[in-house]
């Protein structure tokens, strides 16, 4: 029978260490990493003031109004206006595309709305569901 490495607190042992409690571990450490990694980042473009308040408002057929609202985006005339040095840093660690593709992914509000609106319009079953195949909820 196969061994399996104990974890160890102190200079107490535990019990074995599964592949399964391995790939756990890994993957939590993987997820701080990023998760602190994302929070230098917002903290680098909040410093640059890239940031804006931000509101979405549809209004559909029939006059019904939804908005969506307590988010942020880059401006992307501030964004032209970082200095060089600055912009040197952000392609340096990535994080210029990881900007671009927010400005990129902006531009889905519209086909949001488009689609916000064609699903409203659909009837729904009695299930819930729509009557719609090409809608997926």
């Amino acid at each position: 029978s196969r061994s399996l490495p104990r974890a160890k607190f102190s200079t107490h042992t535990f019990a074995p260490v599964t592949p399964f409690v391995t790939n756990v571990l890994n993957f939590l450490q993987e997820y701080q990493v990023q998760f602190t990694r994302t929070q230098e980042f917002c903290a680098r473009i909040e410093a640059l003031n890239l940031l804006e308040p931000m509101q979405a408002q549809v209004t559909v057929d029939g006059g019904e109004s939804m908005m969506l609202s307590g988010f942020q985006a880059v401006n992307r005339a501030r964004l032209k206006e970082v200095a060089a040095e600055k912009l040197s840093e952000l392609v340096a660690t990535d994080e210029l595309e990881l900007l671009y593709l927010h400005l990129q992914s902006m531009n889905n509000f519209e086909a949001l709305k488009d689609r916000l609106v064609a699903t409203r319009a659909v009837p729904i079953s009695e299930n819930g569901a729509t009557q719609d195949p090409a809608i997926v909820h």
